[in-house]
């Protein structure tokens, strides 16, 4: 997704792999502190943030269901994410603006 920022209402999918996102660290272990996002990876096992994309999750039902903080179990779940790409958010490539979401 890396040569897709700007694209909006697009799909893209990972693996719940973490949260707490800093714009240097992101934690791979719970428990999680911050419900405002969480990082996907195409590989359920990835713990370098380098290899995953930044979630921003806004206020509302989407970030109600898929934040780290209330719902640890979603992390290594598979989720299909529908917003707009974006190059950077907290360093690396991110989805933002989130309409829809799905677990597979």
């Amino acid at each position: 997704a890396r040569n897709m920022a700007g694209k909006e209402d697009v799909w893209v999918y990972g693996y719940i792999v973490g949260g707490d996102l800093s714009s240097s660290k992101a934690s791979f272990k719970g428990p999680f502190s911050s419900r405002t996002n969480i990082v996907i990876s195409s590989k359920s096992s990835t713990t370098d943030r380098n290899a995953c994309m930044s979630v921003q999750l806004s206020t509302g039902d989407i970030r109600n269901a898929l934040n780290l903080v209330d719902h640890p179990e979603n992390q290594g779940k598979t989720v299909f994410l529908r917003g707009n790409i974006c190059s950077s958010y907290y360093g690396i490539p991110g989805v933002q603006s989130l309409t829809e979401y799905s677990f597979r």
